[in-house]
C-alpha cells in the first residue's frame, strides 16, 4: 500500500492551478459572429456568457445566452453556444434538445453535427455518435475532429487498428500528425509500447521538429527496452525544445536507471533550474528516490524549502529523511510545518509516527494530543492518534480510544480505522463485526463496503472479499479502487484475466496516473505471458510510487522475464530495502519470498 504522506504529496504535486483565462477564446468571443450582425444586447450577453463560463460558472452561463437568444432569436451561433452551455451545466438531455433543434432547421450545420456527435459519444452512445461524424466527414472531409473522435471511439471499444486507419486517413488527406500523434500518446498510456512507437515514428518523420512527439517516442522505445534509442530521441526534442520539463524528468529517469548519474545530474539539475514550483522539486526528489538516491533527494528538497514555504517540500524532506532512517530529521521538517496550513494535519500524524521510529514514545503520543487539543473532534487526527498509538506499540489502547470516540461521535471513518487496526494484529473476526455493524446502520457506505472486503481478504476468504467489492460496485460502478480490487485479484489468482483487464483499465480510465492501478495491468500482462509489455508498465508503476514494495516485487518478476537479470537483481533489492523498514506485516510477510527470488538469479543455474 501506499502510505499515507507518499499519497498526499502525490495527490498535492497533481492539484490543479487555479484556471487560467484562455485568451484565445477570449480573442474569438470578441469577434463578431458571421452571416450578419448580432444585435448590441446579444452580443453583451454573449460576451457575459463567456466570461461566466471561462470561470467555470456554466449555470449562469446558460442564462445569460437564454437572454442572448431573446434578442437574436434562431441565431445559430448562439444556439450552439447554449447547447454547450448547457452540456458544461451537466444538463446534457437539454444540450441534445437545443442542438437537434438546431439541426432541424440546418441539418448540415457542421459545426452542430460535431457538437452532437461529441455529446453522444460522451453519454455512451457511441454508435449514434459513429453515425453523426461519418455525417460529417462526408459534409467536411478536411475536418480533423471528426477523425480524432472516431479514433478515440475505436480505441475505447478495442479495436486499435481501426482508429491507426483513421488517423492515417486524416494524416493521408491532410499531411496532419494530430491524430497519429494523439493515438500513439493514447496507446502509450495504455500500456502499448510497440503500436505506439510504428505512429509516433510516422509522426517525427513527418514532422521532425515535433518536440512532443519525439519525446512521446523517446517513452515508447524506453518501454520497449530500447534504451539508447530512446536517449537519443529525447536528446532529438531537447534540441528543440531544452525546456522541456516532461522530457528532461525522462531522460534524468532513464540515465539513473542506465547507471550515469552524472548525466541523470546533467538533465535533473538543468530541470531544477528551471521556474516549476515546489511541484517541480517534488517531481526531481521522486527521481532520484526511486533509483535508490536519497542523499541527492534530499539536497533538491532542502535547496528547494530555502526558496519556498510550501509546506509540501517540509512533507517530502520528511519523507525522504524516513527513507534513510533519519526519524528525528524527519519529525523536525514535519514538525515546521505552520499549523493550520493544508498538509498540517498529514504533517502531524507523520511526525507521531516518525518519533514512535526515533523511539521516542512520549514525544509520539503529544504530538497527535496536542493537535487534538488545537481541533478537538477532528476526525483525521483521531485516526492519526491511534494509528500513532499503534506505532507505539499500545494497539489496545488505540482501539479503547477509537471504540469511545465512535460511542461518542458516531462517525464511519473511525470504525473503518479501527477495523483495520484489528485487522493488522490479526484479530480478523472482530475487524468483519465492527464493519458488519457499521453497514447495519449505513448499508451503502463505499468505504466500509471497501475495507471490509480487504478485511477479509487478508483473513483469506478471497471469494467473499470479491463478492463485497462487487456489491459496492452495484452502489458506484466507478468505484475506481474496486475496480482495481477485483481485477489484481482475479490476476494474482491467473482466472478470468480478460475480465481483470478490463476492470483494471476502467480503473486507470478514471485514474490514469495511479502507480497501483498501473501495476494491476503490469501484473495481468504479466500472467498472461506477455512479459515485454508487463515490463513497460511496470516500470511506469514504479515511477509514480518508488517505494511500494509489490510493484517492486513484479518488475523484478517481468524483468526476469525478459531475462534482464541485472534490472530484476536490482528491483528485488530495492524491494527487500522498503520490506525490511515498512510498517505494513503483509509487506514484510513477502521478504521470504524476494529472498528466494534474488537467491535463484544468482544461482548458476539463472545463467543457463
Amino acid at each position: 500500500m501506499v502510505t499515507p504522506v507518499l499519497a498526499s504529496l502525490v495527490l498535492l504535486a497533481a492539484s490543479p492551478a487555479r484556471p487560467r483565462v484562455d485568451v484565445s477564446a477570449m480573442k474569438e468571443a470578441m469577434e463578431a459572429p458571421s452571416d450578419g450582425y448580432s444585435s448590441a444586447s446579444a452580443y453583451a450577453h454573449f460576451l457575459r456568457a463567456r466570461l461566466l463560463s471561462l470561470q467555470g460558472e456554466h449555470a449562469r452561463s446558460v442564462e445569460q445566452l437564454r437572454l442572448a437568444l431573446a434578442s437574436d432569436p434562431g441565431r445559430p451561433e448562439l444556439v450552439l453556444a447554449l447547447a454547450e452551455a448547457q452540456a458544461r451545466a451537466a444538463l446534457p438531455a437539454k444540450a441534445e434538445a437545443t442542438v437537434r433543434g438546431l439541426l432541424e432547421r440546418r441539418p448540415d450545420h457542421v459545426p452542430a453535427l460535431l457538437f452532437l456527435g461529441r455529446l453522444l459519444f460522451e453519454t455512451d452512445r457511441p454508435q449514434r455518435a459513429r453515425e453523426v461524424l461519418e455525417r460529417v466527414r462526408r459534409l467536411a472531409p478536411r475536418e480533423q475532429e471528426p477523425y480524432l473522435l472516431l479514433a478515440e471511439m475505436s480505441l475505447e471499444a478495442g479495436h486499435p487498428e481501426e482508429a491507426v486507419r483513421t488517423v492515417q486517413a486524416l494524416a493521408d488527406l491532410n499531411h496532419d500528425t494530430t491524430g497519429l500523434k494523439r493515438l500513439g500518446m493514447a496507446l502509450l498510456d495504455r500500456g502499448e509500447p510497440e503500436a505506439a512507437r510504428g505512429l509516433l515514428e510516422r509522426t517525427v518523420q513527418m514532422d521532425p521538429g515535433d518536440a512532443e512527439a519525439l519525446g512521446a517516442l523517446g517513452e515508447a522505445l524506453e518501454a520497449a527496452g530500447r534504451s539508447a534509442e530512446a536517449e537519443a530521441a529525447y536528446g532529438r526534442a531537447l534540441e528543440r525544445d531544452p525546456d522541456a520539463r516532461d522530457v528532461l524528468l525522462r531522460a534524468g529517469k532513464l540515465a539513473l536507471k542506465s547507471g550515469s548519474e552524472p548525466r541523470a545530474r546533467a538533465y535533473l539539475d538543468r530541470l531544477a533550474s528551471l521556474d516549476g514550483g515546489p511541484e517541480q522539486s517534488l517531481r526531481i526528489a521522486l527521481a532520484w528516490l526511486g533509483a535508490g538516491k536519497p542523499a541527492p533527494a534530499v539536497r533538491v528538497l532542502e535547496q528547494a524549502r530555502s526558496g519556498s514555504d510550501d509546506p509540501r517540500i517540509l512533507l517530502a524532506l520528511g519523507l525522504v529523511q524516513g527513507k534513510v532512517g533519519q526519524w528525528a530529521e524527519a519529525a523536525r521538517a514535519y514538525g515546521q510545518v505552520p499549523v493550520g496550513a493544508p498538509a498540517w494535519k498529514d504533517a502531524v500524524v507523520q511526525r507521531g509516527l516518525a518519533l514512535a521510529r526515533a523511539g521516542e514514545p512520549t514525544a509520539a503520543e503529544q504530538a497527535t494530543a496536542e493537535a487534538l487539543r488545537i481541533a478537538p473532534g477532528d476526525v483525521a487526527l483521531e485516526a492519526g492518534h491511534a494509528a500513532v498509538l499503534e506505532a507505539i506499540g499500545a494497539p489496545g489502547r488505540a482501539e479503547q480510544f477509537l471504540q469511545a470516540r465512535i460511542r461518542a461521535s458516531g462517525n464511519i471513518e473511525l470504525v473503518t480505522a479501527l477495523a483495520l487496526i484489528f485487522s493488522r494484529t490479526g484479530a480478523h473476526a472482530e475487524a468483519v463485526s465492527v464493519l458488519t455493524d457499521g453497514l447495519k446502520a449505513h448499508p451503502q457506505d463505499e468505504d466500509l463496503l471497501y475495507t471490509l472486503g480487504t478485511v477479509l481478504e487478508r483473513s483469506g476468504a478471497t471469494g467473499e472479499a470479491i463478492d463485497r467489492m462487487r456489491q459496492l460496485l452495484e452502489v458506484n460502478p466507478r468505484n475506481a479502487a474496486a475496480l482495481n480490487f477485483i481485477g489484481y485479484t482475479l490476476a494474482d489468482h491467473g482466472e478470468q484475466l480478460d475480465e481483470a483487464e478490463r476492470l483494471v483499465r476502467l480503473a486507470l480510465s478514471i485514474h490514469p496516473d495511479s502507480g497501483a492501478y498501473l501495476d494491476s495491468l503490469g501484473w495481468v500482462q504479466f500472467r498472461r505471458g506477455d512479459a515485454a509489455r508487463a515490463t513497460g508498465t511496470l516500470e511506469r508503476a514504479a515511477e509514480l510510487e518508488p517505494d511500494e514494495p509489490t510493484i517492486l516485487e513484479h518488475l523484478g518478476d517481468a524483468y526476469g522475464g525478459v531475462s534482464r537479470r541485472d534490472a530484476a537483481v536490482g528491483a528485488y533489492r530495492r524491494a527487500l530495502e522498503v520490506m525490511r523498514t515498512t510498517d505494513d506485516p503483509q509487506a514484510r510477510g513477502r521478504t521470504a519470498v524476494v529472498e528466494r527470488k534474488l537467491k535463484a538469479l544468482a544461482s548458476p543455474v539463472a545463467d543457463r
